[in-house]
């Protein structure tokens, strides 16, 4: 997990009758790097109680309370001289009144049809408060006490950090403590720059206070900026700031008043990831799609040609090379596609502790003499709706994976459990929704991977491994089939600190089972038979290929080039089409939309859609049996067959 990141706790005071208002507004507020504690009251006496008797940072009321008012609370508030932001809620307050409050004293005014607008006003109006207080502390110092000036340093919530004309720390707050580790009492005199800065800019800052002290210019006073600071361990991380000079009689200081961003661009650089690795995907699944085409033309024309050769034994072997080599790769591009969540799948409800005992099973016979594989696994565990098949891929590649990152052996262990992501969770990830999961943990005692490493692991070919010895696909396929799946996937890893890989998959809300979709072809059909099919398919190799077969089994094929091509076919031989078989992506309308008029207008003829993409694009749109998604790359049995099960189910005609 990340480094523990210093939290500022936010005291909110809120004015509010309703409880779901005031739910609302709570959730509203959450935000990285904060920590609001939320306090409710709904009466005047309570409001003025709560003033007296505890220290808070922000107030928070609604308009529209019916015995005590907003502006009563405003008047209250300035009655004790407290410098609290007031920030005003409604859900019907008009222009006049929204006046008025600002007049009366409030912050701000926010609609609780617009409550996610609550988040960035509080963050304002709290650093507009924090600024106030450094200001007042900077005039403090200069009629009050050295005692006073410090408390008031120590109530603000960003780090305060004074130096002199000669860089030396000649204040620094709590706040300040808490960010950079190191005591108050440790860096009074000390050199700010050497200290605090990371040593790459030590010479930036150094030639800035420089200059201002000669000019008295300098482009980094009066304005929030963002920069790399340094804690006490060493670690660097990145602040925003602001600046402040202090010409006092016979002096000058400076004044920083900074905040640690780590979780804000941790955020940012996730985001930006998870971005570039779907545009990776779609790029993926595209070349893919088209090289699934290609080899199933390879595959198939090798098979006739092997028909033609029979008897030459040298041809024959020469063929078998070829269709070898078609199906190693027809295996490359089905990982390139579950990168891309493009992959047919056969999703089912699936119980996660049983696969992984499979799994380990296979494991222990085949690398259990080099790693010490284990697992803890929760006996209760929720289901899981995905493809059996891929949950084991996933398992094996990341197992391949550990036994790579320890040559000379270590423990491998899995863990399964479930877990509830609440809405401050799921910001954390970025594409997950508030609920249930079921978490997969991968871990491994290897050599780890560095950040570098880290931030491209799922990329597909990005790799480590020596030349020819990895594809680079087995993360990025793990990757696309988790997302596919609905969940999402995480890697920890340091160097020489092992790896865990912790995958989240949703936990099946329907429990009482689900039919494997791959049924039908556990029953031998007939290859053969003499119905009248018809093929639209825009690759013209392809649309041959599968003529040449459908022909040779006795089939009679008509062919289109394109959906509109394919409905006019139907149009002159609706009446002889037994079968249509056709591509779902080419280029104008997709073979979905012509199989929407045909449902229309023909409603007796099936379809068999052909496609090297994910199931969902064909299943989320009509309404498919199983055995209507026939998957590229596939070879003469497996088309024969499939077009046999769905002739044979739909039964003779009348």
């Amino acid at each position: 997990m990340d480094p523990a990141e210093p939290v500022t706790t936010i005291r909110v005071l809120l004015v509010e009758d309703s409880l779901d208002d005031a739910a609302l507004a709570e959730r509203s507020l959450r935000q990285p790097g904060f920590d609001f504690e939320v306090a409710r009251v709904e009466s005047a006496a309570a409001f003025r109680s709560a003033l007296t008797e505890h220290s808070w940072d922000l107030i928070v009321c609604d308009h529209g309370l019916p015995q005590f008012g907003v502006f009563e609370a405003i008047e209250i508030v300035a009655g004790q001289d407290q410098d609290i932001p007031f920030v005003v809620l409604s859900g019907t307050i008009g222009e006049e009144a929204a006046v008025r409050a600002l007049k009366a004293g409030a912050a701000d005014v926010v609609l609780k049809g617009n409550m996610s607008r609550l988040a960035s006003v509080a963050r304002r109006e709290l650093t507009a408060a924090t600024e106030r207080r450094i200001r007042r502390a900077a005039e403090a110092a200069l009629r009050e006490s050295e005692a006073l000036k410090t408390a008031i340093l120590q109530s603000v919530f960003d780090a305060v950090i004074s130096i002199d004309a000669e860089g030396r720390i000649i204040e620094f707050n709590r706040a300040a403590e808490q960010v950079f580790g190191f005591t108050r009492s440790e860096v009074l005199g000390e050199v700010m720059v050497d200290l605090l800065v990371p040593p790459e800019l030590r010479n930036q800052h150094r030639e800035g206070f420089a200059l201002y002290l000669a000019t008295r210019q300098a482009t980094i006073l009066n304005r929030r900026l963002t920069m790399s600071a340094l804690r006490r361990d060493g670690t660097e991380f990145p602040v925003e700031l602001a600046v402040v000079a202090l010409d006092l009689p016979g002096e000058t200081m400076f004044t920083a008043n900074l905040r640690d961003i780590t979780g804000q661009e941790r955020m940012q650089r996730e985001l930006a990831q998870s971005q570039r690795l779907e545009s990776l995907g779609q790029l993926a699944g595209g070349v893919a799609h088209d090289f699934n085409n290609l080899l199933a033309v390879i595959m198939n024309y090798a098979e006739f040609v092997r028909s033609e050769v029979e008897g030459n034994e040298q041809a024959s072997s020469d063929v078998a090379a070829i269709v070898q080599a078609a199906e190693q790769a027809a295996q490359l591009t089905r990982q390139l596609l579950a990168f891309g969540r493009r992959e047919v799948v056969h999703p089912r409800l699936v119980e996660l502790n049983e696969v992984l005992a499979q799994v380990q099973q296979l494991l222990a016979r085949t690398i259990g003499d080099y790693l010490q594989i284990s697992s803890r696994t929760q006996d209760d565990l929720s289901s899981v709706f995905i493809d059996p098949g891929q949950v084991e891929q996933v398992l094996l590649n990341l197992a391949l994976n550990a036994r790579d990152a320890m040559p000379g052996g270590g423990e491998l262990t899995f863990r399964t459990e479930d877990v509830y992501l609440d809405d401050l969770a799921v910001q954390h990830f970025s594409e997950l929704t508030p609920g249930r999961y079921v978490r997969l943990r991968v871990s491994d005692s290897g050599m780890g991977m560095s950040k570098a490493t880290l931030e491209r692991a799922f990329e597909p070919f990005f790799t480590t491994k020596p030349k020819g010895e990895g594809s680079g696909l087995g993360l990025a396929t793990c990757y696309g089939i988790v997302r596919q799946a609905g969940g999402d996937i995480h890697l920890y890893s340091e160097p020489s600190q092992g790896t865990t890989v912790s995958i989240y998959l949703p936990a099946a809300e329907d429990e009482t089972g689900a039919p494997t979709v791959d049924s039908a072809q556990s029953t031998y059909h007939p290859a053969g038979g003499t119905e009248v099919i018809l093929v639209v398919e825009d690759e013209p190799a392809f649309r041959e290929m599968a003529r040449r077969i459908l022909e040779a089994a006795g089939y009679t094929a008509l062919t289109a080039a394109d959906a509109p091509e394919g409905l006019e076919a139907v149009g002159i031989h609706g009446a002889r089409i037994d079968l249509i078989l056709t591509d779902v992506v080419m280029p104008g309308h997709s073979g979905i939309e012509m199989a929407a008029q045909l449902r229309a207008t023909h409603p007796e003829i099936p379809l068999i859609f052909m496609s090297g993409y994910a199931e969902s694009i064909v299943l989320g749109t009509t309404e498919v049996a199983p055995d209507e998604l026939l998957a590229k790359p596939f070879n003469q049995t497996t088309l024969l067959e499939r077009v046999r099960t769905v002739l044979d189910r739909r039964g003779p005609r009348g």
